[in-house]
């Protein structure tokens, strides 16, 4: 294999979260000295004027060959803001590679050499990666660490987009926040497309774009990346049915054609529904054989088991009544209003938040005693007292790693989900390898 030198552009886009994007500059800024490969774009689409002068200020501190910051002409929607700030990292012509870090994100520290090491390997491959998460809207805060090998995985592109259709989403998808994409790529996307991510959910047009132009993606199969601040996450709010400043900001910029107006049952606000949406929207304007329709079965199934997670009741019970008409009729006339408009706090939370509880070990539950190829029991997760700590100790640790990667290659099997779990395994045959197994000498880096 030849042997490039990488040059890898971080865009980190923020829109009023001057601290998170602070954190997150100082994840790759920290990364260390032996591999100074890399540099950082910060896109600042502030509206409130302390926060630009607080980031700003931040910024000027590190020389300009280490963080640019920069602003559009004007506050964007989320969408366009990270189309704007990928366009303008690409007129930066010294780099050949590109990735986004969002600023409820960290690098983890010392990572970003392997990484570099992978991309100067397969320099024109696109290298996904993993990321634990950081539950801190509750307390004690919790730190969920995921199983990782460390073994680098070939993954077709045909067959990611046919588990897509199946219901099934996989964290080696490359969204553009969790993976590198060569220039190549990203200007590819950007002839076929005129931009690079679009639509409502900016990662996952990109990954549902990049799917249909590349053949095989790289997934390196180690959580490179923490992400937390779930209180200023959109996804998080849609999904307990919460309303924040945040998810509000979101839905007053959304384009008059509404929030999934793509997907098979638009009127459905979850957040995985806003990715099926995405799916959709590429499949249509692409007309690509590699995009199968989606399974409305698998799709209705995967729907209803993600309402019943919603711990806002009257949100949960307003989801239900419209997967319910479209059970039962075929063309049923859905009104599309957000369900967190009725985001109240109600005295019945405490044991909505008792009831997914069960849930959720219930299904981990059925999962241990049901799947054979679940061998790994799943340990408690860290709990910290503050999100300063969690913050620190998973910038520094991992989980033990495993040594078998058969785990991770079932976890491609579209009847990974726990709701099909009686359904016969996929044989993966040639969709899925091994590419590189991790050094055992560096398992614990």
């Amino acid at each position: 294999m030849a042997n490039h030198s990488p040059r890898i552009l971080f865009v980190v886009p923020t829109r009023n979260r001057p601290e998170l994007a602070e954190n997150a500059i100082r994840s790759l800024v920290q990364q260390p000295a032996s591999h100074p490969s890399h540099s950082i774009l910060v896109s600042d689409n502030s509206t409130e004027a302390g926060d630009v002068r607080k980031l700003h200020r931040f910024c000027t501190q590190f020389s300009q060959n280490m963080v640019r910051y920069v602003r559009p002409p004007e506050p964007l929607p989320m969408p366009t803001h990270f189309n704007w700030a990928m366009h303008h990292g690409l007129s930066s012509t010294e780099f050949t590679h590109f990735a986004c870090l969002t600023d409820r994100m960290i690098f983890r520290s010392g990572q970003l050499a392997t990484l570099t090491d992978i991309i100067a390997a397969y320099p024109q491959a696109v290298v996904s990666y993993g990321h634990d998460r950081i539950v801190d809207n509750i307390r004690p805060v919790r730190l969920e660490q995921q199983d990782w090998t460390g073994d680098l995985f070939e993954i077709s592109a045909s067959h990611l987009l046919y588990l897509i259709s199946q219901g099934v989403l996989h964290q080696s998808l490359p969204r553009v926040l969790n993976c590198v994409a060569p220039r190549s790529v990203l200007n590819s996307i950007k002839d076929r497309f005129g931009s690079i991510c679009g639509s409502t959910a900016p990662d996952f047009s990109f990954c549902f774009r990049c799917l249909e132009q590349a053949e095989s993606i790289l997934y390196y199969d180690k959580p490179l990346l923490v992400h937390y601040a779930l209180a200023r996450s959109n996804g998080a709010s849609f999904a307990i049915g919460r309303a924040s400043p945040d998810s509000r900001d979101f839905l007053r910029n959304l384009p008059s054609t509404g929030l999934n107006f793509a997907a098979p049952y638009p009127e459905v606000w979850t957040t995985d529904n806003t990715i099926f949406h995405e799916y959709c929207v590429a499949r249509n304007e692409t007309r690509s054989s590699k995009f199968p329709p989606l399974d409305m079965e698998r799709y209705t199934s995967h729907l209803e088991w993600e309402v019943a997670r919603i711990e806002n009741w009257r949100v949960r019970r307003q989801m239900r009544a419209r997967l319910r008409a479209r059970r039962d009729v075929k063309n049923p006339s859905a009104q599309e209003k957000s369900p967190l408009s009725l985001s109240l706090v109600h005295p019945a939370k405490s044991i909505d938040s008792l009831a997914l509880a069960l849930k959720q070990r219930y299904w981990a539950f059925l999962k241990r005693r049901r799947d054979p190829r679940e061998t790994r029991a799943t340990p408690r997760p860290c709990e910290f007292r503050s999100v300063s700590d969690a913050l620190r100790y998973a910038s520094q640790s991992f989980r033990p790693p495993s040594t078998d990667s058969a785990g991770t290659t079932a976890l491609l099997a579209p009847n990974f989900n726990p709701r099909f779990l009686r359904q016969p395994r996929l044989s993966l045959g040639s969709a899925i390898q091994v590419v590189m197994r991790q050094d055992p000498g560096r398992m614990n880096d």
